[in-house]
């Protein structure tokens, strides 16, 4: 799912945001700056320079900064080191509804609480053709998981942790920030872009990549 803000901060009605990118996220763990009084984080990793499978992982959010740390798959051996990689991330001052110029809302973001049990989480806006982001904030449980999203819709989200296959999939509560963004290329009222849009794909890491092209 590719999504993108072009980088910078700025406010839009009620909601404030920011995007922003850094290096050097390692297994080790690192504290990142962010919009003061940021209530809602989704990170990702935009680089690829270890190879074993990897994902950004959450360790709680401050007054104005967040903890993360690559997390590596453990399913074919215990070794967690991995080379630093680049974070990309979005920060909301609040939760709710991100208007563009256009009358309609273009995103909105939210919290939740997940377990392995999938939650349906309704939303308080409309999309037409949703685009659903979504990061585990914290690290409750000690082992491995990311967000599974099972069902999206124009009103609601079904989504659970998901734990890698070698282990009981059983997982503590984890705090989950999510944003839903109507597909499609959008500008704010500061002139900032947004775009957003879905893809398919069956490549492994190993296999390769599939290049998006954005605008």
């Amino acid at each position: 799912i590719p999504s993108s803000l072009e980088r910078g901060e700025g406010t839009q009605g009620a909601l404030s945001w920011q995007a922003a990118r850094v290096d050097g996220i390692t297994n080790g763990g690192a504290a990142v700056d962010m919009l003061a009084g940021a209530e809602t984080v989704i990170a990702n990793l935009s680089s690829y320079k270890g190879p074993d499978p990897t994902w950004a992982r959450g360790d709680g959010i401050g007054a104005d900064s967040f903890d993360v740390s690559a997390e590596e798959d453990q399913s074919l051996n215990a070794e967690v080191k991995h080379k630093a990689e680049t974070l990309d991330f979005l920060a909301f001052g609040q939760t709710g509804l991100l208007p563009g110029l256009q009358t309609q809302a273009v995103m909105e973001t939210g919290t939740v609480n997940l377990t392995h049990v999938a939650k349906t989480v309704a939303l308080d806006g409309s999309f037409e053709r949703p685009v659903v982001l979504a990061w585990v904030v914290t690290e409750n449980g000690a082992q491995p998981v990311n967000v599974r999203l099972s069902e999206v819709t124009g009103n609601s989200v079904t989504m659970a942790l998901q734990e890698p296959d070698h282990l009981d999939g059983n997982h503590k509560d984890e705090t989950v920030h999510y944003a839903v963004v109507e597909q499609g290329r959008w500008m704010l009222n500061d002139g900032t872009l947004l775009e957003a849009g879905a893809t398919k794909t069956d490549l492994l890491s190993t296999e390769g990549f599939k290049p998006v092209a954005f605008g």
